[in-house]
C-alpha cells in the first residue's frame, strides 16, 4: 500500500512538473523573474566596480602629491544595500510568478478533465493536496536559490567587499522571508482555483489580495503613494502625525504583508533603520500568512471534488 501510494503520489508530481513548465505564461514570468533579479545584482555590482576604480586612480594621485587619502566611499554602506531593489522584484514579479504557478498547477487539471481519472488512483485526497503543494514549493525554492546564488556571485567578484558573517546570514533570511511571502500568495492561489467554481474567480480573487495588500494598505496606513511599491526607500515613510493613520495602522499593522516585508527588507538588506531585535509583528506576520496560506491549500484541494472538477464556465 505504501509503495501505491508513493507511485500516485509521484505520478502526480511529474504530470505537475511537466504541465508547469508546458505553459509559456509560466516560463515568461520566470524568466522575467530571473532576468531582474540579475539586472539588480549586475547594476549594483556595477555601481561599486566604478565608484572603486574611480577611487583607486584617485588614491594613487594622492599618494604621489603626498596628499591625505579620503576613504573609499564604497565602504560607506553596507554592501548588501546595493541590492536593495530585490525587495521590489520580489514582491512585484516574485509575487505574481508565484500566483500563476499556483493556479495552474490546479486550473489545468480541473480544465483537462483528468481529476475523475486521477481519484481513482489515490487512496487519499490529501496525497493530491501534498503532491501539487510540493512540486509548487520545490520550483519556488529554485527560484529562490537562484537569486540567493546570483548575489552570491556578484560579492565574489568585488574583491573590495566582503560580506560578514551576520552579513551571510542576513542575505540567507531576507530570501527565506521572500520565499515566505511569495509562496503566502501562490498557496492561496492554490487554494482559490481547488474552491473556486469559475475560472475567473480562481486567478481574480488572489491577484486582488495582492493588489489590495500591495497597494491600497499602505496608502491607508501611512498616506504612501502606491507608486512607493516601486521605490524600496518610498514604502519606509513613517506613520503621519495624525490620529486617523495612528490608528488604522494599529489595526492594520498585522495584515499589511507587503509593508511589513519591506520592513524587514530594509534591515536584512541594511538600506533602512537598523532595528534590534527584528519586530516580532512583522516576521511573525509573514510567518504566520504562510502557514495560513500552507493550510489553506491543502484543505481545499484535499476537499476539491475530483467527480466533478471541471470549472462552471
Amino acid at each position: 500500500m505504501a509503495a501505491l501510494r508513493l507511485s500516485a503520489t509521484s505520478h502526480i508530481a511529474t504530470h505537475s512538473l511537466k504541465t508547469l513548465f508546458g505553459e509559456k505564461t509560466v516560463w515568461l514570468f520566470i524568466l522575467l523573474f530571473t532576468v531582474l533579479v540579475v539586472l539588480s545584482a549586475y547594476l549594483g555590482w556595477s555601481a561599486n566596480t566604478t565608484v572603486d576604480a574611480i577611487y583607486t586612480d584617485a588614491k594613487q594621485y594622492l599618494l604621489k602629491a603626498g596628499n591625505p587619502v579620503p576613504p573609499n566611499p564604497v565602504m560607506d554602506s553596507s554592501p548588501l544595500s546595493m541590492l536593495r531593489n530585490l525587495s521590489v522584484y520580489f514582491g512585484l514579479i516574485g509575487v505574481l510568478v508565484a500566483i500563476v504557478m499556483g493556479y495552474q498547477l490546479i486550473a489545468e487539471d480541473r480544465k483537462s478533465g483528468v481529476l475523475p481519472l486521477i481519484a481513482t488512483r489515490l487512496t487519499s485526497r490529501r496525497e493530491y493536496a501534498c503532491a501539487k503543494v510540493g512540486v509548487f514549493s520545490g520550483v519556488l525554492a529554485l527560484l529562490t536559490l537562484i537569486s540567493l546564488l546570483v548575489c552570491g556571485l556578484v560579492f565574489v567578484c568585488l574583491p573590495s567587499i566582503s560580506l560578514s558573517g551576520s552579513q551571510l546570514r542576513q542575505l540567507f533570511e531576507f530570501h527565506f522571508f521572500a520565499y515566505a511571502y511569495m509562496a503566502t500568495f501562490g498557496l492561496f492561489a492554490m487554494g482559490c482555483t481547488a474552491f473556486a467554481k469559475k475560472q475567473s474567480i480562481a486567478l481574480l480573487t488572489p491577484v486582488s489580495l495582492w493588489l489590495i495588500i500591495t497597494f491600497i494598505l499602505p496608502s491607508l496606513m501611512a498616506n504612501v503613494n502606491p507608486t512607493a511599491a516601486i521605490n524600496p526607500i518610498s514604502t519606509l515613510v513613517p506613520v503621519p502625525d495624525s490620529a486617523f493613520f495612528t490608528i488604522v495602522h494599529g489595526y492594520l499593522a498585522p495584515i499589511a504583508l507587503a509593508q511589513n516585508f519591506d520592513a524587514i527588507s530594509a534591515q536584512l538588506l541594511e538600506y533602512g533603520p537598523i532595528l534590534s531585535p527584528l519586530p516580532v509583528i512583522q516576521w511573525g506576520s509573514l510567518i504566520c500568512a504562510f502557514t495560513l496560506s500552507a493550510l489553506f491549500a491543502v484543505e481545499a484541494i484535499g476537499r476539491m471534488r475530483m467527480e466533478k472538477g471541471a470549472f462552471n464556465e
